[in-house]
């Protein structure tokens, strides 16, 4: 990202993590997971689909990274947002 803007690497992170609080790297693992939610909850694609899908290289770095972000698995939250939606259609 910070050759497509002409800038050093170190310094756009130096300047995102001053911005945002959190590393570029932080911020993108956010947006993959919230993507992800929104795929778990929209289609019925295997995890290993959407992880791909939201960039990340393997399901089981998807499981990991999901569960350390929302203390559930993806599977666990899939479910809770079905029975959620079946409660309240």
């Amino acid at each position: 990202m910070a050759e497509e803007i002409g800038l050093n690497s170190t310094y756009l992170s130096t300047m995102f993590k001053e911005e945002s609080g959190m590393s570029f790297s932080q911020y993108l693992q956010k947006l993959r997971i919230e993507r992800s939610k929104e795929l778990l909850q929209s289609t019925s694609e295997p995890l290993s689909v959407i992880a791909t899908q939201v960039g990340i290289g393997s399901e089981k770095s998807f499981i990991r990274l999901f569960k350390k972000l929302n203390h559930c698995t993806p599977g666990q939250y899939r479910s809770a947002m079905q029975k959620s939606e079946q409660k309240h259609p």
